[in-house]
């Protein structure tokens, strides 16, 4: 996994994401992203994609999380929280599903014993600012 860090775009493939989100910066895309099924084992690609979307979420309804990439502050200010609220608890459900047993991303991750803990917490804190 092309993976520098714990932060959601830390990642070349949600780098890419961010990137054709930065080129179609709206609310369907978000739903196309979260359109993946939870059922089943939850492929990387799904899983970094979940993250993405949320975190643009979480950023519209509750102000960027510090130390997001400048593209990704500029796709968050190009949406209103009216624009997302109806993304919520979809979101937090999406981040969720990436922390369980069949998730590819949460498995990456649990072989690394020196950043698994920080990056499940990253996680976790994406989820509490959507549950608020």
């Amino acid at each position: 996994m092309g993976t520098w860090g714990i932060g959601t775009f830390d990642d070349d493939t949600a780098s890419d994401w961010l990137d054709e989100f930065v080129d179609e910066p709206s609310v369907e895309l978000l739903r196309r992203t979260f359109a993946a099924s939870d059922e089943g084992y939850l492929e990387f690609t799904e899983g970094v994609g979940f993250l993405a979307a949320a975190e643009i979420v979480a950023g519209v309804l509750t102000g960027p999380r510090e130390g997001l990439p400048e593209e990704a502050l500029r796709g968050i200010a190009s949406l209103t929280p009216g624009d997302v609220a109806d993304l919520r608890q979809l979101a937090a459900r999406k981040a969720r599903r990436v922390l369980a047993d069949q998730s590819e991303l949460q498995e990456l991750w649990s072989d690394n014993e020196k950043d698994n803990a920080a990056w499940r917490s990253h996680v976790l804190d994406l989820c509490t600012r959507l549950d608020r």
